[in-house]
C-alpha cells in the first residue's frame, strides 16, 4: 500500500510536469483565470501527496519497532485551545530509562467540550501507575510512541492532496477533450 501510494506520487509529479510545460500552450479556449486555478490546484496537490506519503513510510516503520512495557506516571487532560490527552511514561531499555509522553493520537477538532470528553476518555484509559506497551526505536530508545499507527491526518492530508490534483487535471484536461472535433469522413 505505502509502495503504491509513493509510486502514486511520484506519477502524479511527472504528469504535472509534462501537463504546465506542454499543456498550457495548447489550451486556447480555456480562460487564463481558469487555466491558472486549475493549474494552482494542481500544483498545490503534489506537495500535500508526496510530503505526506513519505511521512506515512515513517510512521509505518514504527509499527516493527520492538516493545517493552512501560509504566504511565502521569495522566491528565491538557490544553485551553486545543485539549489533548497527555500521558507520560516510563520504560526501559538495554538497562538506561527513558520517559515520553504521548497525546494518543486525539483528534483535535470540534468543540471543546466534545474535545474534553475525547481526551478525558483517552487518558482513563491509561490510569497513573497503569502498564503501557511502548514502541521504542532501536537506533534511538529515546524515541518512542505508545501508538505505532500513522495518525488520520496524514491519510487526510494524502487524500485532500489527490482531490486537488485531480480537480486541477480535469479541469484542464476536459474543456480540450471537448474541443476536438468528430473525427468523420466527408466526400
Amino acid at each position: 500500500m505505502l509502495n503504491f501510494i509513493i509510486f502514486a506520487a511520484c506519477v502524479l509529479v511527472i504528469v504535472a510536469t509534462r501537463l504546465i510545460m506542454g499543456l498550457l500552450k495548447h489550451v486556447p479556449s480555456l480562460s487564463s483565470r481558469l487555466l491558472y486555478a486549475c493549474v494552482i490546484l494542481l500544483i498545490a496537490g503534489i506537495p500535500l501527496i508526496y510530503f505526506n506519503a513519505n511521512k506515512l513510510v515513517r510512521l509505518d516503520a514504527r509499527r516493527h519497532w520492538p516493545t517493552t512495557m512501560g509504566q504511565v506516571v502521569e495522566s491528565e487532560v491538557h490544553g485551553k485551545d486545543a485539549i489533548r490527552p497527555l500521558v507520560v511514561y516510563t520504560y526501559e531499555v538495554n538497562g538506561a530509562t527513558y520517559t515520553d509522553s504521548s497525546a494518543l493520537q486525539a483528534p483535535v477538532f470540534g468543540n471543546g467540550r466534545k474535545e474534553y470528553e475525547v481526551a478525558r476518555e483517552l487518558s482513563g484509559e491509561h490510569p497513573k501507575g497503569s502498564n503501557v506497551r511502548v514502541y521504542y526505536d532501536p537506533k534511538d530508545p529515546k524515541e518512542s510512541t505508545l501508538m505505532p499507527e500513522a495518525p488520520w491526518d496524514v491519510y487526510g492530508k494524502i487524500g485532500l492532496g489527490a482531490t486537488l490534483f485531480m480537480l486541477g487535471l480535469f479541469g484542464i484536461l476536459l474543456p480540450r477533450r471537448k474541443q476536438r472535433a468528430p473525427s468523420g469522413r466527408t466526400s
